[in-house]
């Protein structure tokens, strides 16, 4: 795997998602839901996401430390309910009725508080552990973020980590609420505006 930031195809599922689960595996939010299950849980997790939902909408990049995983305007692959269908069937065995309940409670409370103005979505961003504090995740999304703002397009995110909140404002993101979980940790809803000029 190369360095460079590229869009990810079909050959790079397997790397994006393990990017993914390694960046992941200290989440709060990512805790909550899967608790000591986490090493079992986050290569079926994310390879479905990454490989059914957001490598054909063509807006994954990847690079050999980072995965950011962008949703198009007006785009939801899971609107038809068929995806989230084949995701529960697929994650069921793997996760006790309490995780169940919260994964629920999580697609629910992102769902209700979704904008409804078109823009992109920023569903994930990773950075492998061994990179974290590189400037590896500062040049993904700096590079991911200029299709966006050649759209002429705005953004928004979960952030579901408090301490990376800052991150995303030093990248023009405002913190726009916040979500509590039952029991659990909060995300934090972030919106950037769309360029202009």
């Amino acid at each position: 795997m190369q360095g460079d930031i590229h869009v990810a195809g079909p050959d790079d599922a397997a790397h994006a998602t393990a990017v993914l689960a390694d960046g992941f595996r200290n989440d709060p939010v990512i805790r909550w839901l899967f608790a000591d299950d986490v090493d079992a849980v986050l290569p079926t997790f994310f390879g479905f996401m990454v490989t059914e939902a957001e490598i054909p909408l063509g807006a994954t990049y990847v690079s050999d430390t980072t995965c950011a995983v962008w949703t198009p305007p007006e785009v939801d692959p899971w609107a038809d309910g068929r995806l989230g269908e084949r995701f529960t069937a697929l994650l069921s065995p793997l996760l006790d009725d309490e995780q169940s309940a919260r994964m629920a409670a999580l697609t629910g409370m992102t769902g209700e508080h979704h904008p409804g103005d078109a823009h992109w979505y920023l569903g994930m961003i990773a950075t492998r552990t061994a990179a974290q504090g590189s400037g590896a995740g500062s040049r993904m999304l700096e590079h991911t973020m200029v299709r966006i703002d050649d759209e002429r397009m705005p953004a928004y995110l979960e952030s579901t980590n408090p301490v990376n909140v800052p991150f995303y404002e030093r990248h023009g993101f405002t913190v726009c609420g916040n979500l509590r979980l039952p029991d659990g940790p909060a995300l934090t809803p972030m919106w950037r505006a769309a360029a202009t000029g």
